[in-house]
């Protein structure tokens, strides 16, 4: 017996859940399922996103004010209309004086930091990451710029689902700080594949908080 991981109510194969959760181990209900595809879309029925970039463009806006601007207008593919509250999926954290004027100068992308590992810079940040539709997969790894990670990472989500719940302190040297905490999951058995791990959230974040401490 699984309870929904949205609502908690008790999963019913047939009923309440789909065979097609079933396979795939989404401990989801069906109505939690309707409303996770419930896409935002803008006042011409475009999704949000596609909306947003284009008002930008045209206006000269930030996406963050067209968001602010047309915040009443946006409604759901099932007709409900309601204020429109963009989860935030990148924690608050800080860029160091150097590295904010780095990224400034050439720019937040992830071409900015596929150049700076070719240029040989080891500094940058950890995360976890995770996907509503698979929550007991994290993936622990480190990152120049975690924002245009993330963003990436979207790129080939259709409806961009991907979210960095934890980003750590900067470190000058990265890439010890993402092998060590990769050797304490591997060696407590719960590496799944490549950098994506077997756990839940704050397990995650315990083992790189246990690598952070000491330094």
């Amino acid at each position: 017996m699984h309870d929904c991981n949205k609502c908690g109510t008790d999963l019913i194969a047939g009923e309440n859940w789909l065979e097609s959760n079933q396979i795939k181990h989404d401990y989801i209900c069906t109505p939690c399922q309707h409303e996770r595809h419930a896409i935002w879309r803008g006042p011409d029925g475009r999704r949000l996103g596609t909306y947003v970039s284009s008002e930008s463009k045209r206006t000269g806006l930030t996406r963050r004010e067209v968001l602010d601007r047309d915040k009443h207008l946006f409604y759901r593919r099932d007709g409900s209309v309601k204020e429109y509250k963009p989860e935030r999926k990148v924690p608050e954290f800080h860029y160091p004086e150097e590295h904010e004027r780095r990224l400034r100068n050439n720019g937040k992308t992830q071409e900015t930091a596929i150049r700076a590992k070719r240029e040989g810079h080891k500094d940058g940040f950890m995360y976890a990451l995770w996907h509503p539709r698979s929550p007991e997969f994290i993936k622990v790894g480190r990152a120049y710029d975690p924002i245009s990670r993330l963003s990436d990472y979207n790129v080939g989500c259709p409806d961009a689902l991907y979210e960095m719940p934890y980003v750590s302190e900067y470190f000058k040297n990265n890439i010890v700080a993402e092998a060590s905490v990769h050797t304490s999951l591997k060696k407590d058995g719960l590496h799944h594949r490549g950098e994506w791990f077997k756990l839940d959230l704050d397990t995650a974040i315990k083992y790189i908080k246990h690598y952070v401490e000491p330094i």
